[in-house]
């Protein structure tokens, strides 16, 4: 076997790495209480002003302290619950 192939054979190939994202807007806020990330808890379809299909989500920390709403893939403030025990 030539040299030639051989080195081509061992070569390490190179992948092209993108780069880490510097923010994840994918990911859904983490509750101010107890720092666990915010679950869906429903689904609201309405109308815009122009007419258009708007879908409004409510979220939840899973322990009860707070939610948010997601519209048009942009979470609002999210809201502290009072502790009711």
């Amino acid at each position: 076997m030539s040299d030639t192939v051989y080195d081509q054979m061992t070569a390490t190939p190179s992948l092209a790495v993108p780069p880490l994202p510097t923010h994840d807007d994918e990911r859904p806020p983490a509750c101010p209480s107890c720092n666990r990330r915010l679950v869906i808890l429903a689904t609201h379809w309405a109308h815009d002003d122009a007419g258009k299909p708007l879908r409004r989500q409510l979220w939840g920390c899973p322990r009860g302290h707070a939610t948010a709403y997601r519209v048009r893939g942009v979470f609002t403030t999210i809201e502290l619950l009072e502790d009711v025990s």
